[in-house]
């Protein structure tokens, strides 16, 4: 029998509801992914779990999205969704097209009128010497230390899916932790960058004692098995390989999907999108993550290392530099102001023959 997407389908009355769904999404600042959708129309008893409601579930939302059928002829009977309606970022177009306009030789220029510039340059000496105001220079003010500067931890993250790597970036609130993604299960050229990296992080910075891989993947069997390989991996770099040895201990914590989570937040299916349902378990994940990051960070460290907003001159034996008065302090000895000694430099500087004077006299 033919399937029709009639207001009474099935298919007609799921789109519908995508399209009523996805304010959720936009209240919490982010693009859902297919597979978002996909789980929070789970949780909500639109769709259940399997292959052929997945795939059929991406057919159908992808007609609403164009408007059209696969075949680009005939005109969809569904409900329209925005075409942008779910993130795609995982592909992108690369190489380089020019349709640069030519353009036409031009003449040379004359050079400056060089009376002009003479003057120009008198002027500027005048203002120079006039405008002087004998005004201390402000120093720079002190520079707050980066979050994790000196930080015994190195804190990075490593998810399965690509499709929540750019929602863990958002979630974590600007605490500065890198997010790796193994796209399922890690391909050997990737981890080994990934290793790599740590390496020439904890040579690099001297203060690291430990390094500490955040984890945030699936709990089913294929999860536990990507995860178990990515163990193997980081003991392997940390002694195994005779490429190199990363020289501070190397912990991957599980951070979600635990069996515990399941249990608790009564998460439906085994994938982190499970935890992106509803706003209640939303606010739980991004605790989660946020706890996770703040157990590897010591704030009394980072108190310590930050500096003085202004420069200390009493701490450091130093006497503050005071302003000067031009107009009505003598220079030296001289019995002159200091503004006269300046004017009567310059003076002396454009006698005649100053022209032919070496750079380096007096």
């Amino acid at each position: 029998m033919i399937e029709l997407n009639q207001p009474t389908s099935k298919w007609y009355n799921i789109v519908k509801r995508t399209g009523e769904e996805l304010p959720f999404y936009i209240r919490q600042g982010l693009v859902p992914s297919l597979r978002k959708m996909y789980y929070r129309l789970i949780e909500l008893g639109v769709l259940t779990k399997s292959d052929s409601n997945y795939k059929r579930f991406a057919e159908k939302t992808a007609e609403a999205r164009r408007g059209v059928k696969s075949d680009y002829i005939t005109l969809t009977d569904l409900p329209r969704l925005p075409i942008d309606c779910f993130r795609d970022d995982k592909r992108e177009t690369k190489g380089k097209w020019d349709a640069s306009q030519p353009s036409d030789p031009t003449p040379d220029l004359p050079p400056d009128d060089p009376i002009e510039v003479a003057d120009k340059a008198i002027q500027d000496c005048k203002n120079a010497i006039m405008g002087y105001d004998g005004l201390c220079y402000q120093g720079e003010m002190g520079v707050m230390p980066g979050r994790w500067y000196k930080q015994p931890i190195y804190c990075i993250m490593l998810c399965e899916s690509d499709t929540i790597q750019p929602d863990l970036i958002r979630f974590q609130q600007e605490r500065s932790v890198k997010v790796g993604c193994v796209r399922g299960w890690a391909s050997t050229p990737y981890i080994y960058e990934f290793c790599k990296d740590l390496y020439e992080i904890a040579e690099k910075y001297i203060w690291i004692e430990e390094i500490v891989v955040l984890y945030f993947g699936d709990c089913d069997k294929a999860g536990h098995k990507i995860r178990a390989n990515i163990e193997d991996a980081l003991e392997w770099y940390q002694g195994v390989s005779d490429e190199f040895c990363i020289r501070v201990p190397v912990e991957l914590r599980l951070v979600a999907i635990t069996p515990e989570q399941v249990k608790k937040y009564k998460l439906t299916g085994y994938q982190l999108e499970a935890f992106m349902t509803n706003e209640k378990r939303l606010r739980d994940f991004k605790k989660i993550l946020l706890d996770a990051i703040d157990d590897c960070w010591d704030e009394n460290i980072y108190e310590e290392n930050c500096p003085d907003e202004e420069y200390d001159y009493e701490a450091n034996g130093e006497e503050e530099p005071e302003d000067i008065d031009p107009d009505n302090e003598f220079y030296g000895d001289t019995g002159i102001t200091i503004r006269e000694k300046m004017i009567r430099t310059a003076t002396e500087a454009f006698k005649e023959g100053w022209e032919e004077e070496d750079e380096g006299s007096d």
